[in-house]
């Protein structure tokens, strides 16, 4: 009902393929909670314009329709407690966490002979799975794309390293689904490229490799919900799971 309303209101003004931007836009910006209030807003409107336009044009009298307002603004009230109550009724849970290193030659490189063949850098990297439920990726996403989300290495993995790689994370993967999101931080800590033409980044020694691996879960993960709305989660608690 409420999306009908709204789309009554937007076909008036909007050809078919610019009402489907707009519609498609308004979701991707506000999700489905944002995309209902606009809808129940717009479906008010409209049934306090077909009152007015009557009552102007002097049409034959009309019985207002009581109850579909007070639906309308039911589902508005309800909406609107729904989305302030959100973070109560469903909190973002960090429900698993996989953290290991591994070895990638397959995805980042260059190009040469004149864009016919690729040379692949052999990448050392820790890759640090994290699986989340109800996470709200909206308001933990940055304007250039990153995600507020990091991990602080505590000093039993921290020492391990001679400079702090987990500053910015150089990569970051996301999906999702249903309530499930999984998010992917990657940290590189070693790269060569079998060309020579740029500065290797030695790995670290078999014997620490094995070392920081033991300790990757020394650490907490911070997320930054806002301002004020800070998330930080001991990796030792997933240890194991």
């Amino acid at each position: 009902m409420l999306l009908i309303s709204a789309s009554g209101i937007l076909i008036y003004y909007s050809v078919s393929s610019q009402l489907n931007s707009l519609i498609r836009w308004v979701y991707l910006k506000y999700n489905m909670p944002g995309t209902t209030l606009i809808g129940v807003a717009c479906g008010y409107t409209l049934l306090n314009s077909i009152v007015k336009k009557e009552i102007k044009q002097n049409t034959v009298p009309v019985v207002k329709s009581g109850l579909a307002k007070i639906v309308v603004l039911f589902i508005l009230g309800f909406s609107l407690l729904y989305v302030a109550l959100n973070g109560f009724l469903h909190p973002m849970k960090l429900v698993d966490v996989q953290a290991d290193i591994v070895k990638n030659d397959d995805q980042t490189g260059y190009l040469v002979n004149d864009g016919k063949d690729t040379v692949y850098f052999i990448r050392t990297e820790i890759n640090y799975r994290l699986k989340f439920e109800n996470m709200p990726v909206r308001s933990i996403r940055q304007p250039g794309g990153d995600l507020k989300i990091k991990v602080e290495p505590q000093e039993e993995l921290r020492s391990l390293f001679s400079e702090d790689i987990f500053k910015q994370p150089k990569g970051i993967g996301f999906a999702g689904g249903g309530m499930e999101t999984e998010i992917t931080l990657t940290y590189t800590i070693g790269s060569i490229d079998p060309e020579g033409n740029n500065v290797d980044i030695p790995p670290p020694a078999p014997e620490v490799l094995e070392e920081i691996k033991d300790r990757l879960y020394n650490a907490e993960l911070v997320v930054e919900l806002s301002d004020t709305d800070i998330k930080r989660f001991n990796l030792l608690d997933y240890k194991g799971n």
